[in-house]
């Protein structure tokens, strides 16, 4: 009986140990994928994703009253590529260029010379961003980040124009801050617009078209690399992610189409 005792106790053992082992493995897979999204390793170019995340992360720091300059200090000179999907409402317009829609993105497609046309106008300047961005700066030219609680680039599910509730897009924003007589890079408030012709059979993306901004992260003359706006104790913080841009393209959503491209 002793004997017998023993091996099920062995056994029970066995068991237990490697039922700990198996969980063991989805912890460290687990705690893998989440390190990865949350913490790029050291050069890794920073994603759309990455910049909400860690947007989200100042802004909880700016609304909690901590001092996250550390972390800060770190994101001066990290490298960049966010996507900003455009177009998703309407496509490309009505077919024979008929009248465009208001606001900073445009697409219209002529079916009779059959010609896209898009446009991106910067709709963050000096105007609408935070002092801390734009103090000693001459001009600031970037973009707010369209649906920032979308981590990847895309048309939302369930869009509908009958929609009673809005939130505010003007929440996360990249731009650049210009210092007078600064130049290199800068538009001056010139959109990036570009014409492409379509061949025949060819349509306009129905999935609408990423703006892709590319560049490094830049401190400000704060010494932060991003800026948030305390609006309201129930509401979000608006931030702003400082960088320079390197390169503009506007693309299809699969990458496959570059319809126009503009390096600095």
């Amino acid at each position: 009986m002793q004997t017998k005792l023993g091996w099920l106790a062995a056994v029970a053992t066995l068991s237990a140990a490697s039922a700990c082992g198996r969980n063991e493995q989805v912890l460290e897979s687990n705690e893998a994928v989440g390190s990865e999204r949350v913490a790029p390793q050291a050069g890794a170019v920073l994603d759309r994703a990455d910049l909400l995340i860690t947007a989200a992360k100042a802004g909880s720091a700016a609304a909690l009253g901590q001092d996250d300059s550390a972390d800060q200090a770190a994101l001066d000179g990290k490298p960049f590529e966010v996507r900003i999907r455009f177009g998703c409402a309407s496509g490309a317009g009505a077919a024979g260029g008929g009248s465009a829609k208001a606001g900073p993105f445009n697409i219209r497609f002529n079916s009779g010379d059959r010609t896209l046309r898009v446009r991106a106008t910067p709709d963050l300047t000096r105007d609408n961003a935070d002092s801390v961005v734009s103090a000693g700066a001459d001009a600031v030219e970037g973009f707010w980040m369209r649906r920032p609680w979308l981590l990847a680039s895309g048309c939302a599910a369930g869009q509908s124009p009958l929609a009673t509730q809005t939130a505010s897009e003007q929440r996360v924003g990249i731009a650049q801050a210009f210092a007078v007589g600064e130049q290199d890079g800068r538009r001056n408030g010139q959109a990036y617009e570009a014409e492409r012709p379509l061949n025949a059979g060819e349509e306009p993306s129905r999935l609408g078209y990423d703006l892709v901004i590319t560049g490094k992260l830049k401190k400000l003359q704060s010494g932060r690399v991003i800026a948030c706006r305390l609006l309201s104790a129930d509401l979000p913080p608006e931030c702003i992610v400082s960088g320079r841009f390197e390169r503009v393209r506007i693309e299809t959503p699969d990458a496959k189409t570059i319809v126009a491209d503009w390096k600095s």
